[in-house]
Protein backbone atom coordinates (compact mmCIF):
# COMPACT_ATOMS: atom_id res chain seq x y z
CA UNK A 1 0.00 0.00 0.00
CA UNK A 2 1.27 3.64 -1.02
CA UNK A 3 2.28 5.96 1.89
CA UNK A 4 -0.60 8.19 0.55
CA UNK A 5 -2.98 5.36 1.58
CA UNK A 6 -1.48 4.82 5.06
CA UNK A 7 -2.60 8.65 5.59
CA UNK A 8 -5.72 8.13 4.41
CA UNK A 9 -6.43 4.89 5.50
CA UNK A 10 -7.18 6.13 9.16
CA UNK A 11 -9.67 8.86 8.36
CA UNK A 12 -13.66 7.77 7.50
CA UNK A 13 -15.56 4.57 8.33
CA UNK A 14 -16.70 5.20 12.25
CA UNK A 15 -17.46 9.05 11.92
CA UNK A 16 -19.73 7.47 9.21
CA UNK A 17 -21.77 5.21 12.14
CA UNK A 18 -21.41 8.48 14.63
CA UNK A 19 -23.53 9.64 11.35
CA UNK A 20 -21.18 12.78 10.83
CA UNK A 21 -19.65 11.08 7.59
CA UNK A 22 -21.46 7.48 6.07
CA UNK A 23 -18.63 4.42 4.54
CA UNK A 24 -20.59 4.72 1.25
CA UNK A 25 -18.60 3.49 -1.96
CA UNK A 26 -16.21 5.32 -3.91
CA UNK A 27 -16.45 6.16 -7.25
CA UNK A 28 -14.10 7.71 -9.89
CA UNK A 29 -14.97 11.35 -9.01
CA UNK A 30 -14.13 10.77 -5.44
CA UNK A 31 -10.82 8.99 -6.04
CA UNK A 32 -10.11 12.07 -8.01
CA UNK A 33 -10.51 13.73 -4.85
CA UNK A 34 -9.07 12.03 -2.64
CA UNK A 35 -5.67 11.43 -4.66
CA UNK A 36 -3.83 14.46 -3.65
CA UNK A 37 -4.09 13.79 -0.20
CA UNK A 38 -0.67 13.81 1.83
CA UNK A 39 1.15 11.03 3.43
CA UNK A 40 0.31 10.14 7.41
CA UNK A 41 1.73 7.75 8.75
CA UNK A 42 -1.14 5.93 10.66
CA UNK A 43 0.85 3.01 11.47
CA UNK A 44 2.57 5.08 14.19
CA UNK A 45 -0.63 5.74 15.74
CA UNK A 46 -2.41 2.08 14.85
CA UNK A 47 0.51 -0.24 15.00
CA UNK A 48 -1.72 -3.40 15.00
CA UNK A 49 -4.46 -2.08 13.10
CA UNK A 50 -2.00 -1.22 9.91
CA UNK A 51 -0.21 -4.77 10.72
CA UNK A 52 -3.44 -6.46 10.29
CA UNK A 53 -5.39 -4.40 7.29
CA UNK A 54 -3.96 -1.42 6.23
CA UNK A 55 -1.69 -2.96 3.36
CA UNK A 56 -4.77 -5.05 1.82
CA UNK A 57 -5.92 -1.68 0.62
CA UNK A 58 -4.45 -0.97 -2.51
CA UNK A 59 -6.57 1.26 -4.40
CA UNK A 60 -7.45 5.06 -3.99
CA UNK A 61 -11.43 4.36 -3.74
CA UNK A 62 -10.56 1.63 -0.89
CA UNK A 63 -8.48 4.55 1.13
CA UNK A 64 -11.51 6.63 0.89
CA UNK A 65 -13.58 4.01 2.04
CA UNK A 66 -12.29 3.01 5.32
CA UNK A 67 -10.57 6.31 5.96
CA UNK A 68 -12.47 7.65 9.07
CA UNK A 69 -12.76 4.32 10.33
CA UNK A 70 -9.37 5.13 12.57
CA UNK A 71 -10.21 8.03 13.87
CA UNK A 72 -13.36 6.93 15.14
CA UNK A 73 -11.48 4.89 17.21
CA UNK A 74 -9.83 7.95 18.52
CA UNK A 75 -13.12 9.19 19.37
CA UNK A 76 -14.09 6.20 22.27
CA UNK A 77 -10.04 6.98 23.35
CA UNK A 78 -9.29 10.43 23.97
CA UNK A 79 -5.83 9.19 25.09
CA UNK A 80 -4.87 8.54 21.54
CA UNK A 81 -6.79 11.58 20.05
CA UNK A 82 -4.77 13.97 22.39
CA UNK A 83 -1.44 12.26 21.37
CA UNK A 84 -2.31 12.93 17.87
CA UNK A 85 -3.14 16.52 18.49
CA UNK A 86 -0.12 16.78 20.03
CA UNK A 87 2.07 15.58 17.37
CA UNK A 88 0.44 17.29 14.52
CA UNK A 89 0.80 20.73 16.95
CA UNK A 90 4.77 19.99 16.88
CA UNK A 91 4.63 19.16 13.08
CA UNK A 92 2.94 22.51 12.41
CA UNK A 93 5.36 24.34 15.17
CA UNK A 94 7.90 22.78 13.11
CA UNK A 95 6.48 23.19 9.35
CA UNK A 96 3.93 25.87 9.59
CA UNK A 97 3.75 26.88 6.15
CA UNK A 98 3.01 23.21 5.20
CA UNK A 99 -0.71 23.11 4.43
CA UNK A 100 -1.25 18.81 5.47
CA UNK A 101 -0.50 19.44 8.81
CA UNK A 102 -2.99 21.63 9.09
CA UNK A 103 -5.02 19.85 6.86
CA UNK A 104 -5.14 16.73 9.34
CA UNK A 105 -5.46 18.90 12.49
CA UNK A 106 -8.58 19.70 10.59
CA UNK A 107 -9.66 16.10 10.29
CA UNK A 108 -8.97 15.53 13.92
CA UNK A 109 -10.67 18.66 15.26
CA UNK A 110 -14.31 17.36 13.22
CA UNK A 111 -13.73 14.10 14.89
CA UNK A 112 -13.62 15.85 18.41
CA UNK A 113 -16.48 18.00 17.64
CA UNK A 114 -14.25 21.38 17.66
CA UNK A 115 -16.13 22.23 14.48
CA UNK A 116 -14.94 26.20 14.84
CA UNK A 117 -11.36 25.10 15.34
CA UNK A 118 -11.47 22.63 12.49
CA UNK A 119 -12.77 24.98 10.02
CA UNK A 120 -10.27 27.36 11.29
CA UNK A 121 -7.65 24.66 10.62
CA UNK A 122 -9.14 23.86 6.98
CA UNK A 123 -9.31 27.44 5.71
CA UNK A 124 -5.54 27.43 6.75
CA UNK A 125 -5.10 24.82 4.60
CA UNK A 126 -6.51 25.86 1.53
CA UNK A 127 -4.64 29.41 1.59
CA UNK A 128 -1.36 27.68 1.88
CA UNK A 129 -2.28 24.74 -0.53
CA UNK A 130 -5.44 25.98 -2.41
CA UNK A 131 -6.88 23.12 -3.91
CA UNK A 132 -5.00 20.44 -2.70
CA UNK A 133 -6.41 19.05 0.04
CA UNK A 134 -10.46 17.52 -0.01
CA UNK A 135 -11.45 21.09 2.57
CA UNK A 136 -14.84 21.35 1.64
CA UNK A 137 -16.14 17.94 2.18
CA UNK A 138 -14.83 18.08 5.91
CA UNK A 139 -15.75 21.61 6.18
CA UNK A 140 -19.50 20.76 5.41
CA UNK A 141 -19.23 18.01 8.44
CA UNK A 142 -17.88 20.54 10.73
CA UNK A 143 -20.48 23.02 9.68
CA UNK A 144 -23.11 19.61 10.32
CA UNK A 145 -21.78 19.44 13.28
CA UNK A 146 -22.07 22.77 14.39
CA UNK A 147 -25.57 22.87 13.48
CA UNK A 148 -25.22 25.57 10.45
CA UNK A 149 -27.45 23.54 8.38
CA UNK A 150 -27.66 26.30 5.81
CA UNK A 151 -23.89 26.93 5.42
CA UNK A 152 -23.77 22.89 5.26
CA UNK A 153 -25.77 22.80 2.59
CA UNK A 154 -24.25 25.46 0.17
CA UNK A 155 -20.88 23.61 1.10
CA UNK A 156 -22.62 20.26 -0.17
CA UNK A 157 -24.49 21.64 -3.37
CA UNK A 158 -20.76 22.93 -4.64
CA UNK A 159 -19.12 19.56 -3.50
CA UNK A 160 -21.65 17.18 -5.13
CA UNK A 161 -21.90 19.45 -8.26
CA UNK A 162 -18.45 18.52 -8.83
CA UNK A 163 -18.84 14.81 -7.69
CA UNK A 164 -22.18 13.98 -8.19
CA UNK A 165 -22.10 10.11 -7.55
CA UNK A 166 -19.90 10.62 -3.82
CA UNK A 167 -22.78 8.56 -2.39
CA UNK A 168 -21.73 10.11 1.29
CA UNK A 169 -22.04 13.93 0.12
CA UNK A 170 -25.39 13.00 -0.96
CA UNK A 171 -26.43 11.46 2.02
CA UNK A 172 -25.13 13.98 4.21
CA UNK A 173 -26.64 16.32 2.07
CA UNK A 174 -29.91 14.82 2.49
CA UNK A 175 -30.01 14.94 6.32
CA UNK A 176 -28.85 18.56 6.01
CA UNK A 177 -31.88 18.91 3.78
CA UNK A 178 -34.20 17.11 6.52
CA UNK A 179 -33.26 19.42 9.13
CA UNK A 180 -33.95 22.20 6.89
CA UNK A 181 -37.46 20.65 6.51
CA UNK A 182 -36.73 20.26 2.66
CA UNK A 183 -38.09 16.67 2.60
CA UNK A 184 -38.71 16.23 -1.09
CA UNK A 185 -35.20 17.36 -1.91
CA UNK A 186 -33.65 15.01 0.50
CA UNK A 187 -35.49 11.74 -0.67
CA UNK A 188 -34.24 12.57 -3.57
CA UNK A 189 -30.33 12.56 -1.82
CA UNK A 190 -31.53 9.69 -0.04
CA UNK A 191 -32.18 7.72 -3.81
CA UNK A 192 -29.12 8.99 -5.01
CA UNK A 193 -26.58 7.54 -2.03
CA UNK A 194 -28.50 3.90 -1.54
CA UNK A 195 -27.81 4.25 -6.04
CA UNK A 196 -24.56 5.18 -5.76
CA UNK A 197 -23.18 2.72 -2.80
CA UNK A 198 -22.48 -0.77 -4.15
CA UNK A 199 -23.15 -2.61 -0.65
CA UNK A 200 -25.35 -0.17 1.33
CA UNK A 201 -25.05 -0.57 5.47
CA UNK A 202 -27.99 -1.95 6.86
CA UNK A 203 -28.35 1.70 9.09
CA UNK A 204 -28.30 3.97 5.56
CA UNK A 205 -30.93 1.17 4.23
CA UNK A 206 -33.30 1.77 7.29
CA UNK A 207 -32.73 5.40 7.35
CA UNK A 208 -33.82 6.00 3.85
CA UNK A 209 -36.55 3.43 4.35
CA UNK A 210 -37.79 5.89 7.37
CA UNK A 211 -37.44 9.07 5.01
CA UNK A 212 -39.32 7.23 2.40
CA UNK A 213 -42.33 6.14 4.83
CA UNK A 214 -42.80 9.90 6.00
CA UNK A 215 -43.57 10.74 2.57
CA UNK A 216 -46.15 8.52 1.79
CA UNK A 217 -43.66 6.11 -0.22
CA UNK A 218 -44.18 2.84 2.41
CA UNK A 219 -44.22 0.43 -1.51
CA UNK A 220 -40.95 1.67 -2.37
CA UNK A 221 -39.40 1.78 1.20
CA UNK A 222 -40.64 -2.24 1.65
CA UNK A 223 -39.46 -2.87 -1.90
CA UNK A 224 -36.33 -1.63 -0.68
CA UNK A 225 -35.71 -3.35 2.41
CA UNK A 226 -36.63 -6.44 0.86
CA UNK A 227 -34.10 -5.64 -2.15
CA UNK A 228 -31.01 -5.80 0.47
CA UNK A 229 -32.50 -8.75 2.40
CA UNK A 230 -31.75 -11.21 0.13
CA UNK A 231 -28.62 -9.51 -0.87
CA UNK A 232 -27.50 -9.32 3.10
CA UNK A 233 -29.38 -11.74 4.63
CA UNK A 234 -30.94 -12.12 7.96
CA UNK A 235 -29.80 -9.20 9.00
CA UNK A 236 -31.64 -8.14 11.88
CA UNK A 237 -32.40 -4.32 11.56
CA UNK A 238 -33.39 -4.90 8.41
CA UNK A 239 -36.02 -7.91 9.31
CA UNK A 240 -37.50 -5.68 12.06
CA UNK A 241 -38.03 -2.75 9.66
CA UNK A 242 -39.40 -5.15 6.89
CA UNK A 243 -41.57 -6.66 9.40
CA UNK A 244 -43.28 -3.57 10.45
CA UNK A 245 -43.61 -1.93 7.00
CA UNK A 246 -45.49 -5.68 6.10
CA UNK A 247 -47.98 -4.70 9.00
CA UNK A 248 -48.27 -0.98 7.69
CA UNK A 249 -49.26 -2.41 4.47
CA UNK A 250 -51.35 -5.10 5.50
CA UNK A 251 -49.40 -7.90 4.31
CA UNK A 252 -50.07 -9.99 7.44
CA UNK A 253 -48.69 -13.64 5.86
CA UNK A 254 -45.34 -12.13 4.63
CA UNK A 255 -44.89 -10.45 7.80
CA UNK A 256 -46.03 -14.10 9.64
CA UNK A 257 -43.39 -15.82 7.50
CA UNK A 258 -40.58 -13.71 7.86
CA UNK A 259 -41.23 -14.21 12.05
CA UNK A 260 -41.28 -18.04 11.13
CA UNK A 261 -37.92 -17.83 9.53
CA UNK A 262 -36.31 -15.82 12.06
CA UNK A 263 -37.63 -18.68 14.53
CA UNK A 264 -36.17 -21.15 12.96
CA UNK A 265 -32.98 -19.35 12.17
CA UNK A 266 -32.25 -18.11 16.05
CA UNK A 267 -30.10 -19.64 19.17
CA UNK A 268 -34.04 -19.07 21.25
CA UNK A 269 -37.00 -18.98 20.11
CA UNK A 270 -38.76 -17.27 22.54
CA UNK A 271 -38.39 -13.48 21.31
CA UNK A 272 -39.65 -14.32 17.97
CA UNK A 273 -42.51 -16.14 19.50
CA UNK A 274 -43.37 -13.13 21.31
CA UNK A 275 -42.88 -11.04 17.93
CA UNK A 276 -45.75 -13.52 16.14
CA UNK A 277 -48.55 -12.67 18.67
CA UNK A 278 -47.13 -9.03 18.43
CA UNK A 279 -47.85 -9.13 14.94
CA UNK A 280 -51.31 -10.70 15.34
CA UNK A 281 -51.80 -8.37 17.88
CA UNK A 282 -51.43 -5.19 15.49
CA UNK A 283 -53.40 -6.68 12.58
CA UNK A 284 -56.50 -6.96 14.20
CA UNK A 285 -56.04 -11.11 14.82
CA UNK A 286 -56.98 -11.00 18.65
CA UNK A 287 -57.70 -14.51 19.18
CA UNK A 288 -54.90 -15.59 17.24
CA UNK A 289 -52.76 -13.58 19.15
CA UNK A 290 -54.14 -14.34 23.09
CA UNK A 291 -53.67 -17.88 21.50
CA UNK A 292 -49.65 -17.37 20.55
CA UNK A 293 -49.08 -15.35 23.62
CA UNK A 294 -50.78 -18.83 25.65
CA UNK A 295 -48.46 -20.56 23.96
CA UNK A 296 -45.39 -18.65 24.32
CA UNK A 297 -46.28 -18.74 28.16
CA UNK A 298 -46.64 -22.17 28.47
CA UNK A 299 -43.24 -22.85 26.71
CA UNK A 300 -41.51 -20.59 29.04
CA UNK A 301 -43.62 -22.31 31.92
CA UNK A 302 -42.39 -25.69 30.84
CA UNK A 303 -38.88 -24.84 30.85
CA UNK A 304 -36.42 -25.99 33.39
CA UNK A 305 -35.51 -23.81 36.33
CA UNK A 306 -32.13 -22.51 35.47
CA UNK A 307 -33.47 -21.61 31.85
CA UNK A 308 -36.88 -20.60 32.96
CA UNK A 309 -35.74 -18.23 35.71
CA UNK A 310 -33.34 -16.01 33.15
CA UNK A 311 -33.16 -12.56 33.01
CA UNK A 312 -34.54 -12.24 29.46
CA UNK A 313 -36.97 -15.52 29.87
CA UNK A 314 -38.72 -13.51 32.68
CA UNK A 315 -39.00 -10.60 30.94
CA UNK A 316 -40.52 -12.15 28.06
CA UNK A 317 -43.43 -13.95 30.74
CA UNK A 318 -43.98 -11.28 32.18
CA UNK A 319 -44.92 -9.74 28.39
CA UNK A 320 -47.09 -12.38 27.83
CA UNK A 321 -48.82 -12.10 31.08
CA UNK A 322 -49.69 -8.62 30.29
CA UNK A 323 -50.95 -9.27 27.46
CA UNK A 324 -52.93 -12.20 28.18
CA UNK A 325 -54.09 -9.94 31.06
CA UNK A 326 -52.97 -12.10 34.50
CA UNK A 327 -50.68 -9.61 35.95
CA UNK A 328 -50.70 -5.65 35.11
CA UNK A 329 -47.65 -3.47 34.18
CA UNK A 330 -45.60 -1.78 36.70
CA UNK A 331 -47.36 1.49 36.74
CA UNK A 332 -44.03 4.03 35.29
CA UNK A 333 -42.59 5.96 38.23
CA UNK A 334 -43.74 9.51 38.68
CA UNK A 335 -41.73 12.68 38.77
CA UNK A 336 -42.48 13.10 42.28
CA UNK A 337 -41.31 9.56 43.58
CA UNK A 338 -38.39 10.16 41.61
CA UNK A 339 -37.70 13.86 42.91
CA UNK A 340 -38.44 12.43 46.28
CA UNK A 341 -36.01 9.32 46.37
CA UNK A 342 -33.18 9.36 48.83
CA UNK A 343 -29.79 9.00 46.94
Amino acid sequence: MSVTGSWVVGLVTRLLHRRVIIPFGCHDSTQRCFRSIQPFPCERVFPRWFAIGARRCITPAAVVAVSFSLLGGLARGHGGYHEELQRTDDEIAAHPHDGQHWYRRGLLNVLHGEWQTALVDLERADRLEPGKYATDWLRAQALMAGGRFEAAKSVLDDFVTKHPLHAGARAARARVLEKLKQHRAALEDFRAAVINTQNPEPDLLIEVAEALVTQKHTDEAADLIELHLKRIGHSPGLVMKALELDVALGRIDAALSRVDAMQKSAPRPEPWMAKRADVLEQCGRADDARAAWMALRDHILALPNLERGAHSMSRILEQAQIALGTIKPAPAPSITSLSSAKP
